[in-house]
């Protein structure tokens, strides 16, 4: 029994470690996770495929699993990308608004800014709005700010 948790938790471990890689690398998370695991195991990740081959029903891959592992991962990312910008002098603001398929009124944030004389440049969040008039878009920024706790005055 404590063989098999010990090859669990090294298995998982791997799982962290490829969705690191690939949210470090900005590569897209969802449907894909699954083949990108099978993919790391092909090339020679022996724990990796050892354990896909022994244990088919317990792979960690189901959509739950990884926006689990996901949302341990970024959040991390996340604050030092924040603590990176709340420490800017001052950062451009783009917004975009959109509608997705599902006829549901989106609103894509990215920022730019100097830190340690490197331009950074980010995505920064998608707020989806009920109204896309401008006082409306214009609360939903602030509000989301507000809730990063990133001071709005620096914006250029």
């Amino acid at each position: 029994m404590k063989q098999k948790k010990g090859s669990t938790r090294k298995y998982f471990e791997k799982l962290v470690k490829c969705a690191y890689f690939m949210i470090r690398k900005k590569w897209a998370l969802s449907i894909n996770f699954e083949e990108f695991v099978r993919f790391i195991a092909d090339l020679g990740v022996e724990e990796l495929a050892g354990y896909l081959n022994k244990n088919p029903s317990v792979t960690y891959l189901s959509s739950t699993s990884v926006s689990d592992i996901i949302d341990s991962i970024s959040k991390p990312i996340e604050e030092e990308l924040l603590s990176s910008l709340r420490d800017a002098k001052c950062f451009a603001l783009l917004a975009d608004e959109s509608t997705d398929e599902a006829n549901r009124e989106q609103f894509s944030l990215m920022c730019k800014w100097l830190h340690n004389n490197e331009v950074k440049e980010h995505y920064i969040g998608l707020i989806y709005v009920e109204k896309t008039d401008a006082f409306s878009l214009l609360a939903a920024i602030e509000q989301f700010f507000v809730a990063k706790h990133v001071d709005l005055t620096h914006v250029r």
